[in-house]
């Protein structure tokens, strides 16, 4: 077979065989089940359970007519009185599902085709070259073997050193110079414009300018001098060789471009390939020959070039072909969009005659008619004193008026059926559409179950529609004779009737509207009881009744046929109804075959039934000078009583809703719930928990909380604010000290009405929440960009509330870069129903501050809910006057309320002068602390004293600052949270310690003295940090390390020690977050400025390639928060490397690296996972304990070349001091650690006094 259109040269189509044909003749065949009407509205995941109904029979199996639908709250059936009904499809087989088309990835990325295995091969040659290459070059500047290689090479260039020869190795190194390869490369781009190849032009270009930029920065990595040449002069570095990557780059990419240009033509084709292959190999051999290159550095060139080439083609193939297959899936896209439009402008077209004929030829409906009232008419209405049983009142509802409780529940009470109707104003589609979703809501609040109709100009439908505006209204209204546009199709369709309003004018309309309802001007409320009175006569549902015919006799002789008449079946009475239309006057009519009793109903608004003609026993009745048009019901007609009916079952069940029926149901819900909980004061507990550097447990911040929420009022009151479980005291006007941390503010929140729609949502089914059904929704923003929410929410099925909403929010920029929610609701009951408020919300945050970042979890438990509270306002004003800390929500998040006067203590009552203003946030926290640490690696107990400062919009420019500067070590931070308005994130930290400690070395778990090692190390690190979505970031950073190295003053005087060089490092990492759980997968690469040999001579720690080295590692960790006393965490590292020694295995510390017990550089292991736990308890209101336990399983080579366990434990307390200050004292106890004898069991202690200020 061909190549069908769309898709890529080489990706051909496997040939089918007869019985696949067959199959697909077949499936070609079978219809396809419809996805519409009633079938869509009985099936889905809410269908309910299906019920009988016993109707009486039917004649001769006719099938009713379905009355007009409606659309609304709850289920909206097929019409009439009985239009919450859904009607039962019938049984279509189901359409054959076509095989899903395979991805993009599955079908050009495949090794079977020829884009995957182009992939394929361009990422193994690349891969290949980058190891080949790291393998020359730590033979290069590591090892002695490469060199030999290097000085043979050299040796047997001189052998071949000749006058003839020198020249032509000149020429040939020439074509490798800029000079000549810039304008070679200009004519190759010219021939590739010419023969439009612009995928392999881009490729080509990108080696080529890519290759020169990479060959430059490699020579200043290595900086390799270059050997001393007798023949030319040359300048720069040696490694790699430009010539002879440039030469391989250019050469390569033309016998690549040459291969697959040149068609039909396989031996020019080999010809080049192989021409262009030995060009490179010269130039590369000229280089050795005139001794400018190391015979490494020409085989570096080569790999290099190799490589770089690989990523070039290969990269560049996948994303022409990708943009190339996007385009043709469009193009695909709007063909059979068009197709699909034409082949329905063709459909109505052909049977747009057909079904006018049929529809005018429908049955009368005076059931259908509904009457449009003003609040004068509806007046009138109720003036007549009558009943108003079937009569239907429609009354306008206009965005922004009062709408007619009291009279529509006066219609109601006499027997009227109400509906509103809203209007289009026909300005902006987007505030037309907001503005009538905000009516539709409003009024749906008030009263679940009325009927709200829309009203619009046609021009105006499609854009409405296509806004979800249809979730919202029951019916549309619109002209006699305007067509709705084809995704209106399912829509209920009043027809207005136009002109001045009669009985045999209505009927008419109802007659050519095929079952759809019609809508009146009620401007004569006899006429409108009129038609309520024939609606016994004329319900929905009539059917033919070709068995009774009707025949008039005139006044006068006539041959002329006397009347005309259609017969109808009642489907309630079973008695038969015709409409008789006289053409002269009558003197009397006949039922043939027969009847037991003829009834006369003229049309007349003013006749009752019985009042001009009485009823007729037998088939004739008299009808003296009747000229207008009349119906006749009869009863008993000749059949009717011969059994030849079969029974109608009518089955009902619960409709499934759509998305924006559930969405526009919730919304009704929630304004209802906000008339009915006007004010609300919700009390609790909030705890939030956070990791701290340099501290082990997790700090923690607890209060009891109280909210007060009424109309423009949002304000937070926390009473008891406890630090770690010690009380914490506030400052005087009530602001503390601790600042607001919160993430950016959403711009719209899912599930509200707004003037454009920002989220997609998606309906996912059913659950059961909390033993109650819920529709289970799913929310994403429609664009990036913003900062929104993504998750799921669960809705009543019944009532439609929200009971629980999970969410993520996304394109944060600032300083938390991940936020995620779960708020949990209860049910409340207020007003005498049910209200559902919010009674738990657990968050999990990311916070990125100045040289750190860390998980926040916060929970807050509403245990107590006091809807519409006595003394709102008086008890809002005690809270203000108390000594709580009290916090408003207002556009730009939450902000503390500064107390204006003396506090007045709970019971008392505030003085007039006290209040509250805003006070903004708290930007600067400083902390002073002091302490002692005492570790076994450290000479002598360490005192320290330091100074923090923490600055969280540094001179208003949003960056954050942090330093810290203690006796013993200082350390300084700053981090940018939006650079350039962007999600991207720079971020800094520098740190050095001033005392020096010691490095012990140990063989077999003794330590050796004569190799101990006093350092002192310093960092600095600087980085970006990119949100890739609510749970994901990726970061980068560059680290500069130093360690100043000197001997032990007890070591061996010929151990030398290693040298004092910097470090250069590239760290990559990815961080993930979801609930309390985070966890990150990180690389590194580090390398030393020079590394010469050190420890004793013959050292065989001491290799020359442990000048580079390698780190990677994993983790993931947990917090826990028990109760507002009790809290976790636990975390699990994952750390291993390449290349590591000594000086560069990861090592045990006091900051970063911590293991309960354990000395400062007391183990150093280069594989190894450890377990970190913690727990606090809060014991009393001034004392809190911690407790600790960890455990590692790593390999220390100085302890055996297996891995080996080591358990650590710790306890920790904290307690208050005068003057505000906080004591913490925790002591760790490591079971395997040595203590400074060499003995098993070392401890560690550190005291540490801080106050915040």
């Amino acid at each position: 077979m061909g190549r069908p259109r769309g898709l890529p040269r080489g990706h051909e189509v496997p040939a089918l065989s007869r019985r696949d044909l067959r199959r697909g003749r077949d499936l070609r065949r079978r219809p396809e089940a419809p996805r519409h009407g009633a079938e869509a509205a009985s099936r889905g995941a809410g269908a309910g359970p299906l019920r009988r109904r016993r109707v009486r029979p039917v004649r001769g199996g006719a099938r009713r007519q379905p009355r007009p639908g409606r659309l609304g709250p709850g289920l909206r059936g097929q019409g009439g009185r009985g239009r919450r009904r859904a009607a039962m499809p019938d049984a279509v087989s189901a359409a054959a599902q076509p095989a899903p088309r395979p991805s993009f990835y599955r079908r050009w990325l495949s090794p079977e085709g020829y884009l995957g295995l182009h992939l394929v091969v361009g990422f193994f040659l690349a891969v290949a070259a980058a190891a080949v290459f790291d393998r020359i070059a730590d033979w290069v500047f590591s090892t002695q073997n490469i060199r030999h290689a290097d000085f043979q090479a050299q040796q047997i260039a001189h052998r071949l050193v000749s006058p003839r020869m020198t020249m032509l190795m000149i020429a040939i190194s020439l074509f490798g110079r800029l000079e000549i390869m810039a304008p070679l490369s200009v004519l190759v781009i010219l021939w590739l414009l010419k023969i439009k190849s612009h995928r392999r032009l881009y490729a080509f270009a990108a080696a080529m300018a890519g290759g020169a930029l990479l060959n430059g920065l490699l020579k200043v990595y290595f900086h390799r001098a270059r050997p001393a040449s007798s023949l030319v002069l040359a300048s720069g570095y040696s490694f790699p060789s430009g010539h002879a990557m440039g030469s391989v780059l250019f050469f390569g990419s033309l016998a690549y471009v040459v291969y697959f240009t040149i068609e039909h033509q396989r031996a020019w084709r080999l010809a080049a390939v192989l021409a262009c292959g030995l060009s490179a190999l010269a130039i590369g051999a000229s280089r050795i020959y005139l001794g400018v290159h190391y015979f490494s550095d020409v085989v570096a060139g080569f790999v290099a070039g190799i490589g770089w080439m690989a990523v070039c083609f290969s990269g560049t193939e996948a994303w022409v072909r990708w943009r190339d297959y996007r385009r043709s899936r469009h193009q695909a896209a709007v063909k059979a969009a068009a197709t699909k439009a034409a082949g329905s402008l063709l459909l109505a077209l052909l049977l747009g005659r057909p079904a006018a004929a049929a529809t005018a030829v429908g049955p009368p409906c005076a059931e259908c008619v509904a009457w449009e009232a003003t609040t004068e008419q509806a007046e009138a209405l109720l003036g007549t004193g009558d009943r108003l049983a079937g009569v239907e009142v429609v009354m306008p509802a206009a965005p922004g008026a009062e709408w007619p409780v009291d009279l529509l529940s006066r219609l109601r009470e006499r027997g009227a059926q109400t509906d509103l109707l809203l209007r289009a104003a026909g300005d902006s589609v987007e505030e037309d559409v907001f503005r009538l979703k905000t009516r539709a809501t409003e009024l749906r609040s008030q009263q679940p179950s009325i009927l709200l109709g829309l009203e619009a100009k046609a021009p105006a439908w499609p854009q409405l529609w296509q806004r979800g505006l249809g979730a919202y209204i029951d019916f549309v209204v619109a002209g006699a004779n305007r067509p709705l546009p084809a995704d209106m199709a399912g829509v209920p369709v009043w027809r207005r009737f136009e002109g001045s309003p009669s009985i045999p004018a209505l009927l008419s309309l109802t007659t050519a509207s095929a079952g759809e309802r019609v809508l009146a001007p009620a401007v004569d409320p006899a006429l409108v009881l009129a038609m309520a009175r024939l609606g016994e006569l004329l319900p929905a549902g009539l059917s033919p009744l070709g068995q009774v015919r009707i025949m008039c006799e005139p006044a006068r002789p006539s041959t002329a046929e006397a009347c005309t008449s259609r017969v109808f079946l009642h489907p309630r009475t079973l008695e038969a109804i015709a409409l008789v239309d006289p053409y002269a006057p009558l003197r009397a009519v006949s039922v043939a075959p027969g009847a037991m009793r003829i009834e006369v109903r003229p049309l007349d608004p003013g006749a009752a039934p019985g009042e001009t003609f009485p009823a007729a026993l037998g088939p004739h009745a008299e009808l003296p000078g009747v000229d207008r048009t009349f119906l006749l019901r009869i009863a008993g007609w000749s059949g009717a009583d011969e059994g030849r009916f079969i029974s109608a079952v009518d089955v009902t069940g619960q409709r499934s809703l759509t998305v924006e029926e559930v969405i526009a149901r919730h919304q009704a819900a929630a304004a209802r719930q906000r008339r009915q909980v006007r004010s609300l004061i919700a009390s609790g507990t909030m705890v939030i928990s956070f990791q701290v550097p340099g501290l082990d447990a997790p700090m923690t911040i607890s209060s009891e909380t109280v909210i007060y929420e009424a109309p423009g009022v949002s304000e937070v009151e926390q009473r008891h604010i406890r630090l770690n479980g010690l009380d914490y005291e506030t400052e005087k006007d009530g602001v503390p000290r601790l600042p607001i941390v919160e993430p950016e503010r959403v711009s719209e929140p899912p599930l509200a009405i707004s003037l454009s729609e920002v989220y997609r949502y998606h309906l996912e089914g059913r659950e059961k929440e909390r033993g109650r059904d819920a529709y289970v929704l799913a929310f994403e923003p429609r664009a990036e960009g913003r900062s929104l929410f993504r998750g799921r929410v669960w809705i009543d099925a019944d009532s439609f509330a929200m009971l629980r909403v999970a969410a993520s929010q996304t394109s944060l920029r600032g300083a938390i870069i991940s936020a995620q929610q779960e708020d949990e609701f209860v049910p409340v009951e207020a007003g005498g129903r049910m209200a559902w408020l919010l009674g738990r919300s657990e968050a999990h945050q990311v916070y990125a501050g100045a040289g750190y970042r860390t998980p926040i979890h916060r929970v807050l438990t509403l245990a107590q809910h006091e809807p519409n509270p006595a003394g709102f306002a008086a008890r809002l004003a005690a809270a203000h006057a108390s000594p709580a800390v009290m916090m408003q929500e207002t556009p730009e998040g939450f902000r503390y309320l500064r107390r204006i006067g003396k506090p007045v203590e709970p019971g008392n009552v505030p003085g007039p002068g006290t209040q509250r203003v805003a006070a903004g946030k708290a930007q600067r926290v400083r902390t002073i602390a002091a302490g002692v640490l005492v570790d076994p690696d450290i000479d002598h107990p360490l005192p320290f004293a330091a100074l923090s400062y923490v600055d969280f919009d540094f001179l208003g420019t949003g960056a954050q600052v942090n330093a810290f500067c203690g006796g013993a070590f200082a350390q300084a931070a700053f981090a940018v949270p939006s650079l350039g308005g962007t999600r991207l994130q720079l971020h800094g930290t520098g740190f050095a310690t001033f005392v020096e400690y010691n490095d012990r070395s140990f063989r077999e778990g003794v330590e050796v003295y004569a190799e101990d090692v006093r350092q002192r190390p310093a960092r600095l690190t600087l980085g970006l940090l990119r949100p890739l979505g609510p749970r994901w970031r990726a970061r980068a950073d560059y680290e500069l390390g130093y360690t100043r190295f000197r001997r032990a003053g007890f070591a061996d005087p010929a151990f030398a020690p290693p040298a004092s060089t910097p470090v250069h490092g590239l760290r990559l990492a990815l961080e993930a977050q979801q609930g309390p759980w985070s966890a990150s997968l990180w690389w590194g690469y580090a390398r030393r400025q020079r590394w010469p040999a050190w420890g004793f001579t013959g050292n065989p720690e001491f290799g020359p390639q442990a000048i580079g080295f390698q780190r990677y590692g994993a983790d993931a960790g947990r917090s826990f928060v028990f109760s507002p006393r009790a809290v976790g965490q636990a975390r699990l590292s994952w750390m291993a490397g390449r290349g590591l020694d000594r000086f560069s295995r990861f090592t045990f510390d006091g900051f970063d690296n911590r293991l309960r017990g354990y000395p400062s550089a007391g183990l150093r292991y280069d594989r190894g996972a450890l377990l970190r736990t913690a727990a606090s308890w809060n014991a009393a209101r001034r004392l809190r304990l911690d407790g600790f336990l960890d455990g590692a399983f790593v390999r220390d080579p100085g302890f055996g070349p297996r891995e080996k366990p080591y358990l650590g434990a710790g306890a920790g307390v904290e307690t208050v001091l005068p003057h505000g200050l906080l004591l913490a004292v925790d002591w760790g106890y490591g079971f395997q650690a040595r203590d400074r004898e060499g003995r098993k069991g070392a401890q560690v202690l550190r005291a540490t006094a801080f106050k915040v200020f």
